[in-house]
């Protein structure tokens, strides 16, 4: 079984730690058998080498063998707060995407972003899409859909919906209870209309998802993230809130605490996005959050490093910041920032020393409207099969080939007892932008040299 989430957003990338810096060193889990980071990955290309024309206001991505033909496909969602859009599905044909017939849902709403898993164990990677806003617009709640895979296709219209409408812009599936089965954690509100909710999760049983959890306090998350932030073997689950600080809700042996466990202390606002991932390569999770002032934040971007997510870098350009993401860009076994701005190029800071640069090593050319970030090698040309073994909860930084024990999605593995997963491990990936101007497209900036 080959598929994976590389991106559940309008907002996070999942942990993408290099096996070499990832959290190899906690009880929980471990990474053996790893393919050491090559040497001279070919450069990021500045300029972007395909753009897909969907004519709408682009917001989530997921990268997965949606068709388990053997090569990474891309879905997408698109609508906002702007216009109704639909769910669109680029084949990946002979290593790269096919731009001119895209697979597209028969439903169209203001979607939010996507996440990839297989909620009913048959085998083929169904999509979860947040929906931000109902038909009315402002003020009137979305919710979150379910679109099964049928061998291969995505059904035309979801077979499963929230039965409570809510505003929802970001979506992560994981295995929150060890079970064996993936749970739906959803951001929840809607700032601009000032309808407060709470961020909202639904337990998985038996393929059909049921809400079981939501935090206590309501408020305007955008963002959420699933991630073991203590080392414990259990999935926490972070969340990015518009008008408070960020909160890590923790894991209680398979329940999450309904009060945040972690506050952001320095935050005086909120954030629109969030990313985990081991940036210092000490054995624990950081997170990282984008806090633009347009949202009354700070303007600018932080690095709460573990295992007490204690404020350690901040981007001292500031900048309007709308997603964040981590990714080893340059193959030198650390994890690099990339920030994708409400209005701007995309730019990565590469890590040094444990922290982000504090200016851009890389910036596109194009500038537009970031609202997702994905990566991943869509030629397949740098295939390195890799294992990650431990128990509980173990981070996989690559696309997954098979699991024993237990479920994958988003970046990490979970199960009830001990689990391996085979995975492609960390190449030198392509980068993929979601577009929010419609006139754009998303866009993928391949790697210079490379034959793509």
């Amino acid at each position: 079984m080959w598929w994976t989430l590389l991106a559940c957003t309008g907002a996070p990338d999942p942990p993408t730690d290099s096996a070499s810096t990832g959290p190899s060193a906690r009880d929980s889990g471990s990474l053996t058998d790893s393919v050491p980071s090559p040497v001279g990955w070919w450069p990021l290309s500045a300029d972007a080498v395909a753009t897909l024309p969907s004519g709408h206001h682009g917001v989530g991505l997921g990268v997965v063998d949606l068709d388990l033909d053997g090569d990474l496909d891309l879905v997408t969602s698109a609508g906002g707060h702007t216009e109704p859009g639909p769910v669109q599905v680029w084949w990946n044909e002979g290593g790269s995407l096919d731009t001119a017939d895209p697979w597209q849902s028969q439903d169209e709403h203001h979607h939010g972003g996507l996440g990839v898993g297989d909620v009913d164990g048959d085998g083929w990677p169904d999509v979860a899409v947040s929906v931000f806003l109902g038909p009315e617009g402002l003020g009137d709640p979305g919710g979150l859909h379910v679109y099964r895979n049928l061998a291969g296709t995505l059904e035309s219209t979801p077979s499963w919906t929230a039965p409570n409408p809510f505003n929802s812009l970001a979506c992560a599936w994981g295995d929150v209870d060890r079970d064996g089965d993936l749970d739906l954690a959803a951001a929840s509100g809607e700032p601009e209309a000032g309808l407060a909710q709470t961020a909202l999760m639904f337990s998985n049983v038996d393929g059909t998802l049921t809400q079981s959890w939501h935090a206590r306090e309501p408020g305007h998350s955008l963002d959420v993230a699933w991630g073991d932030v203590d080392g414990d073997g259990w999935l926490d689950l972070a969340v990015a809130y518009a008008d408070a600080p960020a909160a890590v809700y923790m894991n209680l042996d398979g329940r999450l605490d309904p009060d945040p466990g972690w506050v952001s202390p320095e935050a005086l606002s909120g954030g629109s996005s969030l990313a985990l991932g081991d940036v210092d390569g000490d054995g624990h999770l950081d997170l990282v959050t984008a806090e633009p002032a347009r949202l009354g934040g700070a303007g600018t971007t932080r690095l709460w490093c573990g295992p007490e997510l204690t404020l350690c870098w901040e981007d001292p350009t500031a900048g309007d910041v709308a997603v964040v993401g981590l990714e080893d860009v340059d193959g030198d076994g650390g994890l690099d920032l990339v920030l994708g701005p409400w209005s701007g190029p995309v730019r990565i800071h590469f890590g040094h020393e444990g922290r982000p640069g504090d200016t851009a090593g890389w910036t596109a050319s194009e500038s537009g409207v970031a609202q997702g970030l994905a990566w991943a090698d869509l030629d397949g040309s740098d295939f390195q099969v890799a294992v990650a073994e431990g128990h509980g909860a173990v981070a996989v930084p690559g696309p997954v080939l098979s699991v024993t024990g237990g479920v994958a999605a988003g970046g990490w593995a979970s199960g009830p007892g001990d689990l391996q997963v085979e995975y492609l491990a960390p190449v030198a990936r392509d980068l993929i932008v979601a577009e929010g101007d419609p006139g754009a497209g998303d866009r993928v900036y391949g790697r210079a040299g490379a034959t793509r």
